[in-house]
């Protein structure tokens, strides 16, 4: 318009069209969410439906059902089968779920399992205690997932089991649960874990057959100060995890050239290279995030992607946690600076990358457990920034990866329900960081 390109009116016409099509988007995501919030009640609607035809249209209904998941070739296409099935109160139904959790394949196990979760209650805490010596680990973090939601003091008996068992994330995974079922935190001290339920255990409200038990009160009982812990493992802005293979999703966007306590950028330093110890976002970042990665153990990997408005990606792999790779990630984080929009959605699909197929793959291999994510601001850019969005395309990427995705949030800008939620359904963590 400035340059008499175009006149006045082809403006207004095209900032019209414009808007309507935005009008037109909201609508369409408005009728997503309705949609996908009403997801569970049809699947409870056929499970109640054939539960209650006459006998005759119920074997139908049951054969229906069934070759459906016979014919199924996908693994999504099982799952979402398997999610009806689970709603169906007969008998043969309820134990060709069950059935499945102990499939040869890995995929259909997490699958099985994740149809479960669903229902809940006890007959969930069954298949899922069984499963918590799987020869996967997405299949056992899976069932630590189910029975952090079940509770009672039986899934904090097997939850306690497997703390002792297991390494890496799924220690974090094991002590995350036993803090939500009991209020108390003893870090991954099995002893004082067991010696508590001991005494209290019966107190613990206890799951029904098809429901979870209800959660704690908001007004918990006081933490546990007492009990060290075993090993530290790894962290990020107080964020502890035990896992040995992670990938460092971090924003260098324009905004993280400020100081932490004010918005945008602006800060001393500008858009020039990160620098450990200085005061702007981006400096506090790179120093929490190379302190981080000096601790990972020996036999550890990691790799980081900065997203700003575009993604960059250090490099095509995984790398080993040695002192050669410590050096080099260092010496490349303090050549970059701060720039551009927020594309937070390419850098969280880059990680999940990392992950191959992950529960999708036939050798179900996956050389990423856990994903930090840090961000000072709402997405911006790139081809999803909707954050209701973004959280149903993570849902479904990680839908039977079982990846756990801690959540880091930087000042006062950002959209905290949003990084909050999508830490919460990827059995992560959330801080908020604002000094």
């Amino acid at each position: 318009l400035t340059s008499g390109r175009i006149g006045r009116k082809q403006w207004e016409r095209a900032k019209a069209e414009l808007a309507a099509v935005e009008a037109q988007c909201k609508e369409h995501r408005r009728i997503i969410e309705l949609d996908s919030g009403i997801g569970v009640t049809l699947r409870k609607a056929v499970g109640w439906t054939v539960s209650r035809c006459s006998e005759a249209h119920k074997r139908s209904a049951i054969s229906a059902v069934t070759t459906a998941y016979r014919r199924a070739k996908e693994i999504e296409d099982k799952a979402d089968v398997l999610r009806i099935m689970v709603w169906v109160d007969l008998p043969e139904m309820v134990a060709a779920v069950e059935r499945e959790t102990r499939h040869r394949e890995a995929p259909t196990r997490v699958a099985a399992l994740r149809a479960i979760e669903e229902r809940g209650g006890l007959r969930a805490l069954r298949p899922a205690v069984a499963r918590l010596k799987d020869d996967s680990w997405q299949v056992r973090a899976q069932a630590i997932r189910i029975l952090r939601k079940v509770g009672g003091s039986e899934a904090a008996e097997s939850l306690c089991d497997a703390l002792e068992g297991e390494d890496g994330r799924l220690v974090t995974d094991a002590v995350s649960a036993l803090r939500k079922i009991t209020g108390q935190n003893f870090h991954d001290n099995v002893h004082l874990w067991r010696e508590w339920i001991g005494k209290n255990g019966d107190a613990l409200a206890q799951p029904t057959e098809i429901a979870n038990a209800p959660p704690l009160p908001k007004k918990r009982a006081p933490v546990a100060k007492r009990g060290a812990r075993h090993q530290a493992g790894t962290g990020f802005y107080g964020i502890n995890t035990r896992s040995k293979h992670i990938v460092y999703v971090i924003d260098f966007s324009g905004s993280m050239s400020g100081p932490l306590g004010g918005r945008g950028p602006g800060g001393p330093g500008g858009n020039g290279p990160a620098k450990v110890g200085g005061t702007r976002k981006v400096d506090g970042a790179v120093t929490e995030l190379l302190k981080s990665i000096d601790s990972l153990p020996k036999g550890g990997t990691f790799n980081v992607i900065l997203f700003e408005s575009g993604v960059t990606i250090w490099k095509d792999k995984m790398v080993p946690a040695n002192q050669k790779s410590k050096k080099a990630i260092r010496q490349w984080l303090l050549e970059k600076g701060p720039l551009g929009a927020t594309d937070l959605f390419g850098g969280l699909e880059k990680g999940f990358g990392f992950a191959g197929r992950g529960s999708f793959d036939r050798h179900y291999q996956s050389a990423v457990d856990t994903i930090f994510l840090l961000s000072d601001g709402s997405p911006s850019a790139g081809r999803i920034q909707a954050t209701g969005d973004i959280l149903r395309e993570i849902r479904a990427l990680n839908d039977l990866r079982r990846i756990a995705v801690h959540c880091v949030g930087l000042g006062r800008a950002i959209n905290a329900g949003f990084l909050r939620r999508l830490a919460g359904e990827n059995d992560g963590e959330f801080v908020h960081v604002t000094k």
